[in-house]
């Protein structure tokens, strides 16, 4: 079921800010994108925040992953970060992602971004043999995000013993909202070894021509339980 906070048992990855990720495009989205990230990198407010960089073509996206744990048992997720983006003009998605292979070799994946499109933070369902966003009852427009400043965004969903992910709630910048018709059906089969637990950070850019986003993270945790 879900809570509508993180209980005090819950296992923190700790600060996965100074980490290996690693970057590439996002085949999914248009155009073409290259990105780079750096740690520590010194905002106005923190020295050690990870930044992230990326040009990009025609809407583009840019993804970076990394793998931070083993674990196919645990059930719920908040994902919980800061957030700064120096010109959110430039910005189509956010995207934040968990990945988690379960013990019967699927890949759940518990996908929220906000977008600029739907105006709402959309989260992943999988139909048809794909993964598709739908938009939600949750209001969200990111190219309306105070530019310069650190947004605090935390996202919990949960799963059931099959795989059937359930959206939760979001947290932006104290602001609580809980997700309506909530239900992503299922993981897939992807290959990859039970247990891993991967986080996705991505960012889509708005510009039919070209453009560039320069973006930062800082405490960025998964707590699980």
């Amino acid at each position: 079921a879900a809570v509508s906070s993180i209980p005090a048992n819950a296992i923190s990855s700790a600060d996965l800010d100074g980490k290996a990720w690693v970057s590439e495009h996002d085949a999914g989205t248009p155009g073409g994108s290259r990105g780079s990230t750096v740690y520590p990198a010194s905002t106005p407010s923190y020295d050690d925040a990870r930044k992230f960089y990326m040009t990009y073509t025609k809407r583009a996206g840019q993804r970076w992953h990394y793998t931070f744990a083993k674990d196919e048992t645990k059930t719920h997720f908040v994902y919980d970060t800061y957030v700064y983006i120096t010109d959110p003009t430039q910005l189509a998605n956010i995207e934040m992602d968990i990945n988690q292979v379960i013990s019967n070799g699927k890949t759940v994946i518990y996908g929220v971004q906000c977008s600029t499109y739907s105006k709402t933070w959309e989260y992943t369902i999988y139909t048809g043999g794909y993964s598709h966003w739908k938009s939600s009852n949750v209001g969200c427009n990111p190219r309306t995000w105070k530019a310069n400043t650190w947004h605090h965004i935390q996202i919990a969903s949960h799963r059931d013993s099959s795989g059937n992910v359930y959206y939760d709630w979001v947290n932006l910048d104290g602001g609580h909202h809980v997700f309506s018709s909530n239900k992503n059906v299922g993981g897939r089969s992807m290959g990859w070894s039970k247990g891993t637990l991967l986080i996705n950070f991505q960012l889509d850019g708005y510009n039919t021509g070209s453009g560039s986003i320069t973006s930062y993270i800082h405490k960025l945790t998964i707590f699980r339980w």
